[in-house]
C-alpha cells in the first residue's frame, strides 16, 4: 500500500514512525515529522542489508525495517497505489478494488519494493 507521507502526517489519523523494526527494544518511535530526517536512509535503501555487511553496520537489518504506522486503519482516500508481486495477483486485487468503486491503481512491476 502506497500513501503520501505528507498527507498522512497532516491528517487527523493517529500515526507514528520508527527508526527500525517496531518489535525491537532499541527502536525509537516518533510523532514529530521533522524526526523523519533522522532515519538511516542508507540502510533503508541498501541492497546489501544483512547485519553482516561490507561496511560493518551490525544494525542495518533493524534499521531497514523502519515503519510508518497508522492507528486503526488507513482510509482508502489516502491510498495512492497497491503493489503486489505477480500479474495474477495484480488482476485479482485490481478487480476487488474496482468492485468497491475505487480507482486505486495496482502495480506488479516494482521489484525494488520487495526483498530479494
Amino acid at each position: 500500500m502506497c500513501c503520501k507521507f505528507t498527507e498522512l502526517v497532516g491528517s487527523e489519523l493517529g500515526w507514528c514512525f520508527t527508526d527500525g523494526n517496531a518489535a525491537t527494544e532499541i527502536t525509537g518511535f516518533f510523532t514529530d515529522e521533522d524526526a523523519y530526517t533522522t532515519l538511516d536512509w542508507k540502510s533503508i535503501y541498501a541492497t546489501e542489508w544483512s547485519d553482516n555487511n561490507s561496511d560493518s553496520d551490525h544494525d542495518r537489518m533493524r534499521k531497514k525495517h523502519a515503519e510508518f504506522l497508522v492507528k486503526g486503519h488507513v482510509p482508502a482516500t489516502y491510498i495512492r497505489a497497491v503493489v503486489v508481486q505477480t500479474t495474477q495477483r495484480q488482476q485479482l486485487v485490481q478487480q476487488w478494488i474496482e468492485d468497491t468503486g475505487s480507482a486505486i491503481k495496482v502495480h506488479s512491476d516494482k521489484p525494488q519494493f520487495y526483498f530479494q
